[in-house]
């Protein structure tokens, strides 16, 4: 499964250094977003099966399937759940 790491659209250069830094961690390519129009162009410009994308709102993981973001009231109901056990 082939990953590539890229930034969101509104984004400040710390963002950029955090994605480049993800790609290297991962050792996989970094794709400036500005390269492709959309999200979908870059998975097949990139032969790709998804796109770690760093955003202000926190990591986002894009494939053919659409957009995961991870949002912390999730982490609320998963607590309650675990906690009633």
């Amino acid at each position: 499964m082939k990953f590539v790491v890229s930034r969101g659209l509104n984004t400040n250069t710390a963002l950029t250094n955090i994605a480049q830094k993800w790609a290297d961690l991962l050792e996989t390519s970094y794709v400036e977003r500005t390269w492709y129009p959309n999200l979908e162009d870059m998975l097949k410009g990139e032969e790709a099966d998804g796109i770690l994308i760093a955003t202000m709102e926190g990591p986002q993981i894009y494939t053919k399937e659409g957009l995961l973001k991870y949002h912390p009231g999730m982490a609320v109901l998963r607590a309650r759940k675990t906690g009633s056990r």
